[in-house]
């Protein structure tokens, strides 16, 4: 009976006296939740609300209508768009609010992105088909089963597939999207427009954001003149008797954007003009 007793007096002890496992440190707030969002932690789920810290290995999820606004103590600034699953993998943020590490992975639906004060090498941004490096960069990611497209607003972005085939997007509102797991490649004209209205649902929709979550997203509209010329009927030109024009001189050009890609093989170049008058958005292709 007494060494029962004892056991019992030595059990609580230990348990009152033994560090246990230290709690994960919060490296994130929530500093606006719109709608319905939840955060899992630990094998506990709850109700994501407006100033909740947020811990390395958390998982956020949104409903139809939730919309979730970031900031890391680094300084980045995240999106969590509807219906969307974000991981927070791995976020280490040290002395000098500067993080060693970085790693999200964008599991499903849209987001946005905004580098912060931390080495842009410490990002690793993954998605089901595709690792994100970034150099000093806003972009808007959708994923959607194992299609990731991406939109970038400034700096640059390299895109890998599962391959490790990669390419680099650059310019404004340049648009890449995987095909397949194995394959990136550029996105333009009236298939870019397409893909801006149907996957990324902050581009032109902004009003919900803060201030410091907002881009400059007006280069993207060169894609909407161009859906929009192509939906104009074209209208038959009434006849006129007018004499017959002199011949155009051979030197004269026809005006409009040029977008560039460059081929690491080759190491050349191609242009193709756009016609819309904005400016052209290059990227490296594999």
């Amino acid at each position: 009976m007494r060494q029962i007793f004892l056991y019992a007096i030595s059990t609580c002890l230990i348990g009152l006296f033994w560090p246990g496992p230290a709690a994960a440190a919060p490296i994130a707030t929530a500093v606006e939740v719109d709608g319905s969002a939840q955060v899992s932690f630990g094998g506990n789920r709850s109700r994501l609300s407006t100033g909740a810290r947020i811990e390395e290995g958390s998982v956020i999820e949104t409903a139809d209508t939730g919309l979730v606004q970031l900031t890391f103590d680094d300084g980045t600034n995240m999106v969590v768009g509807p219906r969307s699953r974000l991981e927070i993998t791995s976020v280490l943020i040290g002395g000098g609010n500067r993080a060693s590490r970085f790693a999200v992975n964008a599991v499903a639906g849209g987001f946005r992105f905004l580098s912060g004060g931390s080495d842009p090498d410490v990002y690793d941004i993954t998605t089901p088909t595709a690792t994100l490096g970034i150099r000093g960069t806003a972009f808007d990611i959708a994923v959607a089963g194992r299609d990731t497209a991406l939109a970038l607003f400034t700096g640059e972005v390299e895109m890998c597939a599962r391959n490790q085939r990669c390419f680099i997007v650059r310019g404004p509102c340049a648009v890449a999207r995987t095909a397949g797991q194995n394959r990136i490649r550029g996105v333009t004209g009236r298939d870019a427009a397409e893909l801006i209205a149907g996957a990324f649902p902050l581009i032109g929709r902004q009003r919900p954001l803060r201030p410091e979550f907002r881009v400059e997203d007006g280069s993207c509209n060169r894609y909407r003149v161009l859906e929009d010329e192509a939906s104009v009927t074209p209208q038959r030109a009434p006849e006129r008797n007018d004499p017959d024009p002199e011949p155009p001189s051979s030197s004269a050009g026809r005006s409009g954007a040029s977008a560039s890609a460059v081929s690491p093989e080759t190491g050349g170049s191609t242009s193709a003009t756009t016609g819309t008058g904005g400016a052209g958005a290059s990227a490296v292709m594999p």
